[in-house]
């Protein structure tokens, strides 16, 4: 499915909402995976094209299953924070 700024379907707490990822969502992620301190326990930090491919992966894997990974927002400000959820992991 592709990734649009459509109104979507969103969970909320006290001070954040959990969403479905949008467009607007990309330029936030990349600050955060292009950040070597951010990613220090990741392989290595990613490009703007490895990020904005990794959001659409979040976005599709929550239309397909219903769960995955969601936008994590600040209710006050909007803010764009990070993302939490759940995963399947798959072990080689």
């Amino acid at each position: 499915m592709p990734l649009t700024d459509a109104k979507i379907v969103h969970l909320e707490t006290k001070r954040l909402v959990l969403r479905q990822w949008t467009l607007s969502d990309k330029s936030a992620l990349y600050q955060l995976n292009s950040d070597p301190e951010v990613m220090a326990y990741f392989p290595s930090p990613l490009s703007q094209t490895q990020s904005d491919d990794y959001v659409q992966q979040l976005h599709n894997r929550i239309e397909q299953n219903g769960y995955g990974f969601w936008a994590v927002e600040e209710k006050s400000t909007g803010n764009f924070v990070g993302f939490v959820g759940l995963n399947v992991p798959k072990y080689e």
